[in-house]
C-alpha cells in the first residue's frame, strides 16, 4: 500500500488509506510509512469516519 499511495501522489491524483485496514508487520517501520504517506499529502482515514 505504501508504494501504490506514493505512486498516486507522484502522478498528482488524490489518495486516501483507511489505516484500520492495514496492519505493519514490523511497527517502527509501520510508523515510518505512515509518517511518509502523511508528508506526501496522503489522506489517513480511520474507519469511524465512515460511520454515520
Amino acid at each position: 500500500m505504501l508504494a501504490t499511495a506514493l505512486d498516486a501522489r507522484r502522478l498528482g491524483l488524490a489518495a486516501r488509506l483507511l489505516v484500520d485496514g492495514c496492519r505493519p508487520v514490523d511497527r517502527q517501520e509501520g510508523e515510518r510509512a505512515l509518517s511518509r504517506l502523511r508528508e506526501a499529502g496522503v489522506e489517513l482515514v480511520r474507519e469511524e469516519q465512515f460511520s454515520g
